[in-house]
């Protein structure tokens, strides 16, 4: 048996995670190379003050109060919630791939968002007022960020647990993507981001979450696979026994 060829997976899932990985770095250093030394001439910096500016012109309290509930879901420990039902489920039903590629997803997301903000050291808006207190850096959104790439994955794990037709699925992946897209508006709104940041935060996120699928089907073929062998190995050997039964 060639073993070579049984680690195959192993290293296609670990390749599949960094390329996730070094896509959120390119788009995130792409876009970042125009906004952390931006001028007042810059389209991007312009673009940024313009949609900043339009958003917290149409604030109203009853908004605010909706904004912030909307920006409490993108919060850490709200997504940790929301996604451990799936991941339970997942567990209980022996989807360890499944279960893993969330872990990976979650703590590799926060991590990665903390690695840009250290590194890119981006002020947040200069909002005397702020509707909601944030502390740390701008650059990129970690609620935006975050939240794209696990409200992303928990729907991915929802959609296969459900086992419904692509209306289902379409539903789940729709509904996640209108909270994670609300959820970048309201660090806006409420004052604590730039719209790049947001926009940069959702790229990365993305990304993040293409590595961790990846991931997550790598690991369920490779568990396939070695749950096969056995079977293969039986049927190779039945007939092997039953000729040497037959000579005899």
């Amino acid at each position: 048996m060639d073993r070579t060829g049984s680690h195959r997976p192993t290293w296609l899932a670990a390749a599949t995670v960094a390329a996730g990985g070094l896509l959120a770095a390119v788009v995130v250093g792409a876009v970042l190379r125009q906004v952390r030394f931006h001028t007042a001439r810059d389209p991007l910096a312009r673009w940024d003050r313009e949609v900043f500016d339009r958003v917290r012109v149409s604030i109203d309290p009853p908004l605010t109060g909706v904004m912030r509930v909307i920006s409490w879901l993108g919060s850490f420990w709200v997504m940790l919630a929301a996604g451990l039902p799936a991941v339970r489920v997942s567990w209980r039903r022996r989807k360890w791939s499944e279960a893993l590629g969330w872990l990976v997803t979650i703590v590799g997301a926060g991590l990665l968002n903390q690695l840009y903000k250290a590194v890119y050291r981006r002020p947040r808006p200069p909002v005397p007022d702020p509707l909601v207190r944030a502390g740390g850096w701008s650059y990129p959104s970690g609620h935006a960020m975050v939240s794209a790439a696990v409200y992303g994955i928990t729907a991915y794990l929802w959609a296969r647990l459900a086992g419904g037709g692509r209306l289902k699925t379409s539903v789940v992946w729709l509904l996640a993507g209108a909270l994670v897209g609300l959820v970048g508006l309201s660090r806006v709104y409420l004052g604590v981001h730039y719209p790049s940041d947001v926009l940069a935060g959702w790229l990365a996120g993305l990304a993040w979450l293409a590595g961790a699928v990846g991931l997550t089907r790598r690991l369920r073929r490779l568990r396939q696979s070695r749950a096969s062998q056995p079977a293969l190995q039986r049927q190779v050997l039945t007939p092997a026994r039953g000729r040497r039964g037959a000579s005899r």
